[in-house]
């Protein structure tokens, strides 16, 4: 059986828009669908090509299983714009388009099940160090990540 995973090929791009962006939100099976309110649409988020890590892991709740899911990755340089931009992504409840090498876009969260965006500071002590950010965008669901279609 084929899952939305196989023969992923690495992480090329990132993606997220605020849930109050979206008009229509249909899950399908592995399939998802996602129509935006008039002029509004999914944020590229810059990050260090080969930094983003993918998983989905299940996790016993007092509800049933729940499936965690996280994506981590680096963006690169400590300055204000990216601060900024950060900051404006905190607590705001989010769904996550990661593209693939493969051509495949997956979607993380749901409007009912958002993802969530945090972040830490790495400064790098030396200056042949990483220096950046370290971001986590996760979400809880009772469903895997699914395709987006178009």
């Amino acid at each position: 059986m084929s899952t939305p995973y196989d023969n992923l090929g690495g992480i090329t791009s990132l993606d997220i828009s605020g849930i109050s962006n979206i008009l229509l939100f249909t899950e399908i099976g592995n399939s998802r669908a996602i129509q935006f309110h008039d002029g509004k649409a999914w944020t590229s988020l810059p990050f260090s090509y080969g930094s983003a890590m993918l998983s989905e892991e299940p996790n016993d709740s007092d509800a049933g299983e729940l499936l965690m899911q996280k994506v981590v990755f680096r963006l690169p340089g400590i300055n204000a714009d990216n601060l900024q931009l950060l900051v404006g992504l905190r607590n705001t409840r989010v769904v996550a388009k990661l593209g693939t090498e493969s051509g495949a876009a997956i979607v993380m969260g749901s409007v009912n099940f958002p993802a969530t965006v945090t972040y830490r500071t790495i400064p790098g002590a030396l200056a042949s160090d990483y220096s950046g950010y370290e971001v986590t965008i996760q979400a809880k669901s009772t469903t895997p990540m699914g395709l987006l279609v178009l």
